[in-house]
């Protein structure tokens, strides 16, 4: 991951996620982002979906395990609270 190490967050990789958001992305959005987490998603539309949540600078992103395709998911701007149980 491009700058897991000096922003603070723990040092996780995985190679495959890794490679997958460098194809992705240009450069200056490769290196913007800071963590990645594996998660479990819950929703209206989805049941229990093992995903990727992918997080950056300005952005949240989902993408699949594997990953195929990656979708944004919230601004950061946007964000007014978290709860974390």
């Amino acid at each position: 991951m491009a700058g897991s190490a000096r922003s603070g967050f723990p040092v996780q990789t995985n190679s495959r996620l890794d490679a997958f958001l460098r194809r992705q992305f240009p450069p200056e959005v490769y290196d913007a982002i800071r963590a990645y987490e594996p998660c479990i998603v819950v929703s209206d539309s989805e049941k229990h979906t093992f995903k990727y949540v992918v997080l950056s600078d300005r952005l949240i992103y989902l993408t699949e395990n594997p990953p195929k395709s990656i979708r944004r998911a919230v601004a950061l701007r946007d964000v007014v609270a978290l709860d974390l149980d």
